[in-house]
């Protein structure tokens, strides 16, 4: 009987079998079987050549399982990722971001992680343009979580106009060797956004990488206003990390 290459069809267009390069199991076992009728039992050199081979086939095959089940706990692990980011939405988060909004009288406090071996600190705010408007510089110092409060005043004590402002912090050592801290705020959460690959979440009008995030409040009670329980809690950035579509 000829070979059928093809199967036609009654709409007048052949339909050809797709191809794989890929080495199926059936394929194995009768590639297996014919090695094994043509063996030469008395060649102990191609006997070792054989179970190399077949070594090689078993570590083919268990690395295209491997990779499938990988697959599968990416394609899982983006949408548990997912679903726990939209957790976030409407929630107060502790994101880094030393970006301020300043209108009137307000105050805007900023938190940081003290690293061990600073023996002072520098408070710098800048306004749009990089100048410097403010500039404090604290001696006594301790390592661990601190905070800093700016209340809007300039180095003359003058309030500062309304605009954008940045508050960044400098931890320094008996060395005066230098470090920029990464500069904490708590945020409320209005949103999430996508971009390149990486979750944003929307906070007023702009867009924060959440792998900024280090803790999460919330509260088990009517809570804006403080009222209820609340909690606070570690926020694991790695955790959030995804390759969002591939």
């Amino acid at each position: 009987m000829p070979d059928v290459s093809a199967v036609t069809t009654g709409f007048g267009f052949t339909y050809d079998e797709p191809k794989t390069n890929e080495l199926g199991q059936e394929a194995f076992l009768q590639l297996l079987t014919t090695q094994l009728q043509y063996q030469d039992p008395l060649n102990p050199q191609e006997d070792k050549e054989f179970i190399a081979q077949l070594a090689q086939f078993s570590s083919l095959e268990q690395l295209r399982s491997v990779n499938s089940n990988l697959d599968t706990i990416e394609l899982y692990q983006i949408s548990l990722n997912n679903s726990n980011a939209l957790n976030l939405v409407g929630k107060e988060v502790n994101i880094s971001d030393g970006y301020v909004e300043h209108s009137g009288d307000q105050e805007h406090t900023v938190n940081f992680e003290i690293p061990e071996g600073a023996e002072a600190i520098t408070v710098t705010v800048t306004d749009e343009d990089g100048r410097v408007i403010r500039e404090v510089d604290i001696t006594d110092v301790e390592a661990g979580e601190s905070d800093f409060t700016w209340l809007g005043l300039d180095d003359d004590g003058s309030a500062v106009e309304d605009g954008t402002y940045t508050i960044a912090v400098t931890a320094r050592d008996a060395d005066a060797n230098t470090a920029n801290l990464r500069v904490y705020q708590r945020r409320r959460v209005e949103g999430l956004a996508y971009e390149n690959g990486n979750i944003m979440l929307i906070i007023g009008d702009r867009k924060l990488p959440i792998d900024g995030v280090n803790e999460v409040y919330g509260s088990s009670s009517a809570g804006r206003d403080g009222s209820g329980l609340s909690f606070k809690s570690k926020f694991q950035p790695a955790y959030y990390q995804l390759a969002y579509g591939r």
